[in-house]
Formats: structure tokens, C-alpha cells, sequence
């Protein structure tokens, strides 16, 4: 359950003690979730704004969750902008569950607005002119085109009816804080306890599929006994009436006194036997489908036994409390990575690839020695080569095809990148050097990443940040 207008209410006042708060680190653990390490005088305060569906909250934490194996996005472009920077204000829209939080003034603001309505909800980052800088998670809106380097658009109607239940009681020290932290900590520990059964659970619950799958085919195969009985008959009228039985015949009608008085029985033939090999066919199947049908017996005894097993098992597996769970986790076999040959092995790429708002590539080079293999191993005579002018910083690439010019917005992303990825990155404009990298050597003992060239363009470049955050969003991973 989110936090409702009152909660947030409470929170919020309670949160006014930061205002003035330094922010030392920035965190992103998951989608729509951000932490924000915040100083004050004597103490650090770790802030967590989560607008993730159903749990859409505002408060200080008393820990944060694990980081993802890769970092997002969001977590680059919300520490290129708010670290070092204070909190000036933290404030809610009246009548919406909207919160904003401005940190730095003058043309440094940056804005973090948070939408903790409920399944929507989202994390925007902002700076000038209301430009998205960055997105906790992607646009959940089909009413509002949001995207990074777009403007912000406010929901068509976020006002909500004033909700004045409240489940929190104020108190000194973060009070209402650390009772939201608590509640919904042994929420979140109630759903990884749930999905931790579930994941021990998965194994044995597929097994009394495949179970049940087994035994509708192996109760078919024993019912087949009749069949085999069938056959049995055949065999024995078949056994003293041979000599009336005609080559190439597809049945006979036989007299039949087992049950003691005289009654026709018509046994189907294959054409392309003879009458002795009809017997013989007769027999085979009748000691075919007795085999079978014992061995399915068997076979119904073990599956049945499995399945009373695998039930017993899943219902151990509910009773068992958290401590039992995760020491059963720790018990369970970690599946082994399949080994991979030495031609399946990953290749260096020395180069980090961006897109530019129409989708063309731009290469940046990640080091020195990269940028050498960047520049004389993987780019093309006619692509597109630049340089922070007189810095020292990455070698970029755009792609061309031959004979083909650069776009001017693709130029612009390149210089963006150029001087982001360079010693000039902290200055509002800077020069960058641009020529095809046919026009490019490598200097004789040259240090690596060190380059000589002729034909030589150069563009004083302005600083964009909503140009700059677009394209830092747009690599590819």
C-alpha cells in the first residue's frame, strides 16, 4: 500500500530538517527507486524516494538495498547532478502525491520531482526549462510523450481526494520515517520470503507435472491388458483352424467354445502373411502388451510413491519459517555454468557506443590504449574523427558511408561527447577537432592515444546538459 496524502504530509514536514543538506552519494538499486545520502551538520541521512507500483513512498532509511549487477542509467545522470549539490527546498503539490525536491540555485537547479501515484508513479530528474535529465524507470504514461531531452509534461490529473487515514504517530527523532522504514521492511521481507518458497518450491512443483503428465500416459499403457487378451483368443482359434484360412485374407469368422456354448468371433488378418505367421503375429503381440501392461503396473507403484513425496515436500516447504527457507537455499546445488571453448570467449571492445537522436552511432574510445584501437583498428578511412582540441581526453567516431556527410545534430552529439570524455568536462564551452581519419597518423615512438593530423576543422562547442544527458542515456549496453 502507498503512502496516502496525510502520510506523505507527515513525512514531508518531518523532512523540512534537511533542507540545507549536502548530497554525498547517490544511489540507484532498481528501477523507480532512488537514495540519496544527505549531510548535515554531525550526522548523514540516507533519503529514499521509491515510486515503484504499490509501494510509493518517501522517507529515510535505515539501510538500502543491494546495487544490480549493471548500474542503470539513472544512477549516471542523477550523480552528475545532484552530487555536491544542497538541498534547498522539499516540498509537495497541494492536493497532489507529487513531491519536489530543488537542489543547488541560478542555473545549477536541478529538480527531482517524484510522482508516487501508485501504478504510474515515476522519478524524474530536471534542469533548465523543465528538460528531462534523466528517468528512474521508463515512461508507464500513454497520455504524456516523456523521454530524456524532452520537456517535462505534468499528469493530465494527478489531484486526488484528501485521504486523511494515517497509520504512523509523531514523534522526536525521524519518527514517522523510521515507521514507514519498519512497515515496509517487514512487507519486503514478507514477498522475499514468499518468492524465496516460490523459488524452492519451482523445482518440486515441476516435477509433479511431469508426473502427472507420466502417469495419464502409464494408466493408458496398463488398461491395455485387454487388448493383450484379445490377442491371446486370436492366437488359440487361429492355432487349430490354419488350414481354413485363406493366403491374402484381411479376417476370418471362427467358432469360439470357451464360455462354453458356440458363438462366432472374427479375427482381423494382415493380408501379407501367411496363416502360421498370423499365429505368430498374434502371440508376439499378446506377450508384447502383457509385458507392457505388467511393467506399467510397476511404473504406476513409483509414480504414485513420487508424488506422495513431492506433495509431502511442498508441504514442509510451507510450514517452514525464514530461517529454515534460507538454510534450505544454502543446501541447494548452484547449477554450473556450462564452460565456454576459447573461441566463445568474449572480445575487448575498446569503445563505448552512444546513439545520437536519429539513431546514428558515435563511438567513444574508453582509454588510451583504446583510443589507438579505436582510431587506426576498427574506424574507416572516410568516418568521422574528433578531439577535445589541445586536451587530453577520449578519441571519438562517427561512422559514415562512403562519400556521405555528417548530419549538423550528429555533429553537435559528437562535440557533446568529445568534451564530456575529456579534461575540458567542467567547462561551459570548450573547442573540439574534427577530420576524417584518413587525415590521421600515428606519431613515430608515439605515446599511446597520441595522434598527428592535417585538415583539421574546429567548432567552439556550448555545454548542453539536456543534450549531454540524452545522449549519456542512449548507450548501449
Amino acid at each position: 500500500m502507498s503512502l496516502s496524502t496525510a502520510e506523505l504530509d507527515q513525512v514531508q514536514r518531518e523532512l523540512q530538517a534537511l533542507v540545507g543538506a549536502l548530497v554525498q552519494k547517490v544511489f540507484v538499486p532498481g528501477e523507480r527507486l532512488l537514495l540519496l545520502e544527505l549531510r548535515v551538520p554531525g550526522a548523514s541521512h540516507l533519503l529514499r524516494l521509491d515510486a515503484r507500483p504499490g509501494a510509493t513512498r518517501m522517507h529515510l532509511a535505515a539501510s538500502r538495498p543491494p546495487s544490480p549487477a549493471e548500474a542503470l542509467p539513472f544512477q549516471s545522470q542523477a550523480r552528475t547532478h545532484l552530487l555536491g549539490k544542497r538541498l534547498v527546498a522539499l516540498e509537495r503539490a497541494a492536493g497532489d502525491r507529487v513531491v519536489v525536491l530543488r537542489f543547488g540555485e541560478g542555473d545549477g537547479e536541478r529538480r527531482v520531482l517524484a510522482e508516487l501515484t501508485g501504478r504510474h508513479g515515476n522519478l524524474f530528474l530536471l534542469g533548465a526549462r523543465e528538460i528531462i535529465l534523466g528517468m528512474a524507470g521508463p515512461n508507464a504514461s500513454t497520455q504524456r510523450a516523456l523521454g530524456v531531452g524532452k520537456p517535462y509534461l505534468p499528469p493530465t490529473s494527478t489531484r486526488v481526494e484528501r485521504d486523511d487515514r494515517t497509520r504512523f504517530t509523531p514523534g522526536p527523532d525521524h519518527s514517522i520515517s523510521k515507521q514507514i522504514d519498519a512497515l515496509y521492511a517487514a512487507r519486503e521481507a514478507a514477498q522475499d520470503h514468499q518468492a524465496l518458497r516460490a523459488q524452492l518450491g519451482r523445482p518440486l512443483r515441476q516435477r509433479l507435472l511431469r508426473n502427472a503428465r507420466t502417469l495419464v500416459k502409464v494408466e493408458a499403457e496398463a488398461a491395455r491388458t485387454a487388448n493383450a487378451e484379445v490377442h491371446q483368443r486370436a492366437g488359440e482359434l487361429l492355432k487349430t483352424s490354419l488350414h481354413q484360412i485363406p493366403r491374402g485374407a484381411t479376417q476370418v469368422t471362427l467358432t469360439d467354445y470357451g464360455t462354453g456354448e458356440a458363438r462366432p468371433v472374427t479375427i482381423a488378418l494382415r493380408p501379407e502373411l501367411s496363416a502360421a505367421d498370423n499365429l505368430a503375429w498374434h502371440f508376439r503381440q499378446y506377450k508384447r502388451l502383457t509385458h507392457g501392461a505388467r511393467r506399467a503396473g510397476e511404473r504406476l507403484g513409483e509414480l504414485q510413491a513420487e508424488r506422495a513425496s513431492l506433495t509431502a515436500q511442498l508441504q514442509a516447504l510451507e510450514a517452514m519459517d525464514d530461517v529454515a527457507l534460507r538454510a534450505r537455499a544454502a543446501e541447494q546445488p548452484v547449477p554450473r555454468a556450462p564452460s565456454r571453448k576459447k573461441h566463445e570467449r568474449s572480445v575487448h571492445v575498446p569503445f563505448r557506443t552512444f546513439h545520437a537522436q536519429d539513431g546514428s552511432r558515435i563511438w567513444v574510445g574508453k582509454g588510451a590504449a583504446d583510443n589507438d584501437q579505436l582510431t587506426f583498428k576498427h574506424a574507416r578511412p572516410h568516418d568521422l574523427w574528433l578531439h577535445a582540441r589541445g586536451r587530453t581526453g577520449a578519441h571519438v567516431v562517427v561512422p559514415l558511408e562512403r562519400r556521405a556527410q555528417v548530419q549538423p545534430e550528429v555533429l553537435l552529439d559528437a562535440c557533446a561527447l568529445a568534451l564530456h570524455f575529456s579534461d575540458a568536462r567542467d567547462e561551459p564551452r570548450a573547442e573540439v577537432s574534427h577530420v576524417p581519419v584518413k587525415a590521421l597518423r600515428k606519431p613515430k615512438g608515439g605515446k599511446p592515444g597520441q595522434v598527428i593530423y592535417s585538415q583539421e576543422k574546429t567548432l567552439l562547442f556550448a555545454v548542453e546538459p539536456a543534450r549531454l544527458a540524452r545522449l549519456l542515456a542512449s548507450e548501449a549496453r
